[in-house]
């Protein structure tokens, strides 16, 4: 995995799709990966296709909209990135778009290896309901968030946010300083 440093939170953001998941009854297939290189924090949104200006208007309005324009957001060169849709938009937010080498997805290794552990989350809680991914996608990105990440000894939701992220049947809020 290639080392792509961040000095701190959300600096720097790596921008993946994974593809492609059952079909479910809101037409969903795909899942755009966001992951913050400095903190690990995570967000994935369901997507009905890989176009650029649909990834261009999840990342608007479900991303920036919320955590504000990053200083680099980086991807692979994919279509779905490299548009000139995609483009723009981080020229209007002043985001700096940086991509990996064609054929060396570990250029993007934080993004690259967070798929397989979505796809192992979801095919936990998703068990016997394939088709239902998309309306569990929210429960396991607060799970994860809300779990400690091993290179960085808290979880993302304390290293973002300095506050524990509470999902239900948890009790403890109190962050592992305190």
């Amino acid at each position: 995995m290639q080392y792509i440093a961040a000095g701190y939170p959300l600096q720097r953001v790596g921008m993946d799709i994974l593809w492609p998941l059952e079909k479910t009854p809101s037409g969903n297939r795909y899942v755009l990966v966001l992951t913050d290189y400095f903190t690990k924090w995570t967000a994935a949104f369901p997507l009905a296709n890989m176009e650029a200006s649909t990834v261009d208007k999840v990342l608007v309005e479900k991303y920036i909209a919320y955590f504000g324009a990053r200083d680099y957001l980086h991807s692979h060169q994919g279509r779905s990135f490299e548009a000139s849709v995609v483009l723009e938009m981080c020229r209007l937010f002043g985001i700096k778009k940086t991509r990996s080498s064609p054929y060396h997805p570990q250029g993007n290794g934080q993004a690259e290896r967070f798929n397989r552990t979505l796809l192992d989350m979801l095919s936990i809680m998703v068990d016997g309901n394939p088709g239902q991914w998309d309306g569990m996608l929210p429960f396991v990105m607060l799970a994860y968030n809300s779990s400690v990440h091993e290179s960085t000894g808290v979880t993302p939701a304390i290293a973002s946010w300095l506050r524990v992220a509470v999902a239900a049947g948890c009790s403890d809020r109190e962050p592992a300083w305190a």
